[in-house]
């Protein structure tokens, strides 16, 4: 079997583990990222010699800086001082071990799209669509509306609960690892070779 493959599996199985871990206990443990990243690094070593496992120490540098910099900037509602935990942080770095910095970044741009989806299943989820009704019903006809029946202090809790971001990890994942090519094709990152073909042929002499 393919060492490439084999990276794969493990690196799959590392954030399948850290998802389930994450739904149950919120945690994403530092017994299971630090060694995967360590893993990977020692994967880019076996399948690339020192550049190999250079370019994996770059693609965890990017996957931690580039989520820590999410993690902390000042949008949105915060939870606990920041959106994204460490932990997530930990465990996409983790991956940018196994993936490297170009596969980092498609795994990133994923990740981002699936967090944004994630976020809004789950506020979806939150709001009292019972109210929310009510209250049409009232702007729509005039009425006067009932304070007592809106529970604002709920809607806060629910909305400010903590989400497992790792699910948005496993799914950006699972897309990296299947249309990576793909994306960096689409987004015009592909081979030379491709955009030479692209171009108009030169004129014969």
């Amino acid at each position: 079997m393919p060492l490439e493959l084999i990276g794969r599996i493990i690196l799959l199985l590392a954030v399948v583990v850290c998802c389930v871990i994450d739904v149950r206990t919120k945690k994403i443990p530092n017994a299971i990222t630090f060694p995967v990243a360590a893993i990977g690094v020692l994967f880019g070593f076996l399948m690339g010699g020192v550049n190999g496992a250079l370019m994996s120490v770059a693609g965890w540098f990017i996957g931690a800086v580039v989520t820590v910099a999410l993690a902390m900037a000042p949008v949105g509602p915060k939870t606990g001082g920041e959106r994204i935990g460490m932990g997530d942080a930990k465990l996409i770095a983790a991956a940018g071990a196994f993936l490297g910095p170009t596969g980092c970044g498609v795994l990133l741009f994923y990740f981002c799209l699936c967090f944004g989806l994630l976020s809004a299943v789950y506020l979806a989820r939150t709001v009292p669509w019972d109210q929310v009704m009510l209250i049409a019903k009232a702007t729509i006809s005039g009425a006067k509306l009932d304070e007592s029946v809106i529970d604002v202090n709920k809607f806060e809790l629910q909305r400010k609960a903590t989400i497992p971001i790792s699910i948005a990890i496993l799914v950006g994942l699972l897309i990296t690892q299947g249309f990576q090519q793909q994306t960096l094709n689409f987004l015009g990152f592909g081979p030379e070779e491709h955009k030479q073909s692209d171009a108009a042929p030169a004129p014969t002499p």
